[in-house]
């Protein structure tokens, strides 16, 4: 996946394209959980040496490949990119800059690429055939994607998709849901290249947990609880 130097500034706000998560975070969670893969990441942001995504001898495109096998290796680690800007504009060919539109690459397998949804989703599917996934996404409970993929709940029109949906308090059941859902308090200050902090990011942040159903009977919400990597003041 190649970009454009304004494509890059618009996901990190900067002509750089591999910036990455600070490691007292990633360390902290690596406290708990043996990671044996990084799902999203290139050459020079891969925080386990078994990667997916640019430069990997196995997948350059992790949400075409399947990630069940790597339960082998451990839990997976996940820290996706994404941008509604881009995805509109790979889908459209159109791209507002500096005020004006400008024509852009139309790609659909990029604009899947950043799409949060398409992430999540896969998140949320591949957890169900055995393999750990730990996951830096937004926090977004007011969007359909989130609801569904990491609270598993189901919109009436939905029930199509589901054999025999449950419903709980007027609200489906999706089958499935993620484990935990860490609230940060603060946002997350990612890093350049070359180490350095940035500013805080634009969004604030959750740490999801998807794990495989080893026999719990659904429906069921994320344990959710207040999460940092920093040092309590």
């Amino acid at each position: 996946m190649t970009l454009s130097p304004h494509d890059k500034s618009i996901i990190h706000g900067s002509l750089e394209s591999d910036y990455r998560t600070p490691p007292e975070c990633f360390n902290m969670l690596a406290r708990e959980f043996y990671f044996g893969v990084d799902l999203a990441a290139d050459r020079g942001s891969a925080l386990v040496e078994r990667y997916l995504g640019p430069g990997s001898p196995e997948a350059e495109n992790a949400l075409q490949w399947d990630w069940a096998g790597y339960a082998r290796y451990g839990c997976a680690f996940i820290n996706p990119p994404f941008s509604k800007t881009l995805v509109n504009a790979y889908n459209t060919g159109r791209i507002k800059i500096d005020g004006a539109w400008a024509e852009h690459t139309v790609d659909k397998v990029m604009a899947e690429c950043y799409d949060v949804e398409n992430w999540a989703r896969k998140c949320w599917e591949e957890s169900q055939k055995g393999l750990t996934i730990v996951g830096i996404f937004p926090f977004a409970p007011q969007t359909e994607w989130y609801r569904r993929y990491v609270c598993g709940h189901l919109q009436l029109e939905d029930y199509k998709e589901v054999p025999t949906p449950n419903v709980l308090g007027g609200v489906g059941w999706a089958g499935h849901a993620a484990m935990q859902e860490r609230r940060l308090p603060h946002r997350i200050s990612f890093l350049t290249p070359a180490g350095e902090k940035t500013g805080n990011a634009g969004v604030n942040s959750a740490i999801v947990v998807w794990q495989p159903n080893c026999g719990i009977v659904g429906p069921w919400q994320p344990h959710s609880f207040y999460w940092s990597y920093r040092p309590a003041a």
